[in-house]
């Protein structure tokens, strides 16, 4: 599958969803939002087992992403005052 602003990676039985829009921070518009669901469909559609349990689907999230996204969110919230 191709896509414009995300990329879709499948190694082994791990599927990975990456966000593709360095240029505005991978802010979210609408080519994203469907692009983000036709690919959850597709993996969805695509899985024949989701591992123990009630564990359906599963993220990691890079710390340092998080803390660098909340860093730069409040210096612009503070520019606005």
């Amino acid at each position: 599958m191709q896509f414009e602003t995300i990329r879709v990676e499948i190694s082994n039985t791990i599927g990975r969803l990456t966000l593709n829009r360095p240029e505005c921070l991978n802010a979210m518009n609408a080519t994203m939002l469907r692009e983000l669901v036709a690919a959850a469909r597709w993996f969805m559609a695509s899985v024949t087992e989701f591992g123990d349990g009630d564990a359906l689907l599963g993220a990691i999230t890079d710390p340092e992403s998080v803390q660098a996204r909340k860093e730069y969110t409040e210096r612009r919230l503070r520019k606005q005052k």
